[in-house]
């Protein structure tokens, strides 16, 4: 059983691959479906006046969710040559991980990335994501996995991700052996 977190506002490649690698037990948590404000920075998750954070919103339904599942799954797209914004939201909301080791501690947190550009074109900004992923292991203690990249194509067929990976099917079952 895992959780499935689509960070992209829509629901087209990185939703189409997390279907696809959906198994039955699996949840499905689509930030386009929900609403999840950035941390205010107010440190009661810190002072233990929350279980996890004083904001009201969606984020209390993927924390809840979070604490189930053993693993873990990101999809997300790259924005201005870095992680989208959203993904760094809900990284933020996560500063409550200390006050809450259980939320994941020792899980295994994998990542699967989309780009405009091909892999090879966007080598640095992956090295870029996942360093960015291992240096947050230090202090989280996740086990990070980095699944692959796919590339979604040029702006004007953004949305081609299958034609633009001729081996698209090939690509999305080993990311599915791998998790």
């Amino acid at each position: 059983m895992k959780l499935l977190i689509n960070v992209s506002n829509r629901e087209k490649n990185c939703y189409k691959i997390l279907s696809e690698i959906r198994n039955d037990n699996d949840y499905v948590f689509s930030l386009s479906d929900n609403k999840i404000k950035p941390c205010n920075g107010c440190s009661d998750c810190k002072k233990g006046l929350v279980k996890y954070c004083s904001i009201n919103d969606d984020m209390q339904e993927l924390y809840k969710q979070m604490s189930k599942y053993e693993k873990i799954v990101i999809a997300t797209p790259i924005y201005m040559n870095f992680l989208c914004g959203q993904l760094k939201i809900l990284i933020d909301r996560l500063r409550s991980h200390s006050m809450n080791p259980e939320l994941l501690k020792n899980k295994n947190l994998y990542l699967i990335i989309t780009g405009m550009l091909s892999e090879e074109e966007n080598k640095e900004v992956i090295d870029m994501i996942t360093k960015y992923f291992e240096s947050l292991t230090e202090f989280m203690e996740f086990n990070f996995h980095y699944v692959g990249y796919l590339s979604s194509g040029n702006s004007e067929e953004i949305d081609a991700i299958e034609k633009n990976n001729t081996n698209y099917k090939e690509i999305v079952e080993n990311m599915k052996n791998e998790i």
